[in-house]
């Protein structure tokens, strides 16, 4: 008995150890990422670019055609113009690698025009742009900014007027309202669900009268993961190492959690444009995705069955009308992609392993 004891506190040691170690490397590996995408952006992108546009090609061009869709504004790293326009405060305004803040980016709030005839010069023929919640409802509810109502306007009609272009908006690429998280911590409560629906909704029926195709979020995992389990971005929670990284967090449970309420926001988007606004605005609603842990709940009501095998009880389940609510609950499916890498075989002259290698 006592050696089946000592054998069941060996395995625990050596189970903790290896999660130790296995936080550790995520810590390394993430913080490595993050230095290099700081270092990049300083030394080349800013500038390469005088429109704030991302290009991601999801193919090849032609002449200086790029493909649809591939042209990604992301609202807190352009538009930002805080003293000029009434706009909530968002989480993760703190949370930045040099401890820098976002107020005033590339000004897009007031450039925008210029930008877009530059994306025009450019031969672009579309573009995806993030609205801010916060813009939109600076408590994250209740009252409308009719300020922030009127720059989207003025945003979506001039990228029809200048170039006829076929515009996508996304309705959260991860600024959250500060308000929310102050409220009842955000997606980490069922109440989120409801006032991103209502959000939502309130974009529909200003902007859906111009807007064909709608993205409700982008890439989901990358707030999830980023924000609940490593604590790397907003709103930066997470138990790695006791809480030696992270102030407050369970990187065991909230991103399941955070996940399932960002699926459910979703559906009730989608289950509103679909009985409200499709019929008379004719339009189309899908995700970016990055991992089949949000497609498969939407396709088919569940998570994957791999998912659930291994989270277990710590992932949360839907009820009936949930899953009925979700399955098929896009038009399309939105990919995200970044780059295009050439690969090559070759065996190690020592080892016989084969390698696969970057091609130069």
């Amino acid at each position: 008995m006592a050696r089946a004891t000592s054998d069941l506190n060996k395995n625990a040691t050596c189970g903790t150890r290896k999660r130790f170690l296995l936080q550790l490397l995520k810590i390394i590996l993430y913080c490595c990422s993050i230095y290099i995408t700081t270092a990049h952006s300083k030394n080349s992108a800013a500038g390469s670019w005088t429109s704030p546009c991302s290009p991601c090609s999801s193919g090849s061009t032609k002449g200086n055609n790029i493909n649809k869709f591939d042209i990604d504004i992301h609202n807190l790293d352009v538009e930002i113009s805080w003293d000029d326009l009434i706009v909530g405060e968002r989480i993760g305004q703190g949370k930045v690698t040099d401890f820098s803040n976002a107020d005033v980016a590339v000004d897009q709030y007031h450039l925008y025009e210029g930008d877009i005839k530059l994306m025009k010069d450019m031969g672009m023929d579309a573009c995806r742009f993030s609205i801010s919640w916060p813009r939109i409802f600076p408590n994250g509810t209740g009252q409308l900014n009719q300020a922030g109502v009127d720059h989207y306007n003025a945003v979506i009609n001039s990228l029809l007027a200048i170039m006829g272009l076929n515009h996508m908006p996304t309705l959260y690429h991860w600024d959250l309202p500060q308000a929310l998280a102050d409220r009842y911590n955000g997606w980490l409560d069922t109440r989120i669900i409801n006032d991103f629906a209502a959000y939502a909704e309130t974009c529909f029926e200003n902007f859906g009268d111009r807007v064909k195709n709608w993205m409700t979020f982008n890439e989901p995992h990358t707030f999830t993961v980023q924000g609940y389990d490593v604590g790397l971005q907003a709103p930066g929670r997470c138990s790695i190492l006791l809480h030696l990284f992270c102030r407050t967090g369970n990187s065991a449970t909230e991103p399941y959690i955070v996940g399932h309420n960002a699926l459910l926001a979703h559906a009730a988007a989608f289950d509103i444009y679909k009985r409200k606004y499709k019929a008379k605005q004719h339009g189309r609603i899908g995700v970016a995705f990055d991992v089949i842990w949000f497609l498969d709940p939407i396709m088919f009501g569940d998570y994957p069955s791999s998912m659930r095998t291994r989270v277990g009880d710590r992932l949360p389940r839907f009820s009936k009308v949930q899953s009925n609510l979700l399955k098929g609950s896009l038009d399309f499916v939105g990919i995200n992609h970044y780059t295009t890498c050439m690969e090559r075989r070759e065996s190690h002259w020592r080892s016989g392993i084969n390698l696969i290698l970057p091609k130069i």
